[in-house]
């Protein structure tokens, strides 16, 4: 009998820490600041298409900053459209992040907004090369 209920033991923490886990990664990171933002948005040719300033109170998420600016659409926790900007076809284009023109490492929902950054989306071609372009900044 004590040698079942010891891996059941270990199944259930595995388990909850498994959950804990996923949800704390998953979860959009919320502001600790009042502040404003400005998002910017480029088109294929790299011309601003769109410029707002926005400002947001303590607790915002960026995610809620930018579903209530913008029309956004996504898909499996990727950005596939904001406003007139499209690349739903991530083989070829996707949409590229840069925060104060440097290449974002995160997606939406962990981006925590940080009072007078710029925020600029940008169209950009899929490479092998890993080549990102910061011509616009």
């Amino acid at each position: 009998m004590k040698k079942r209920i010891i891996p059941i033991i270990c199944t259930v923490v595995a388990l909850l820490i498994i959950g804990i886990s996923v949800w704390y990664l998953n979860k959009p990171n919320e502001t600790a600041e009042n502040g404003e933002i400005t998002i910017i948005l480029y088109n294929k040719e790299k011309e601003e298409v769109e410029n707002k300033k926005i400002e947001f109170a303590k607790g915002d998420t960026f995610v809620n900053i930018l579903e209530e600016n913008f029309d956004i659409v996504t898909k499996d926790g990727m950005l596939h459209k904001i406003n007139s900007l499209e690349a739903y076809d991530t083989k070829e284009e996707f949409i590229k992040i840069y925060i104060d023109c440097k290449p974002s490492n995160k997606g939406i929902k962990l981006i925590v907004p940080t009072n007078g950054t710029i925020y600029r989306f940008v169209i950009e071609e899929t490479s092998n090369t890993g080549n990102l372009t910061d011509e616009f900044c």
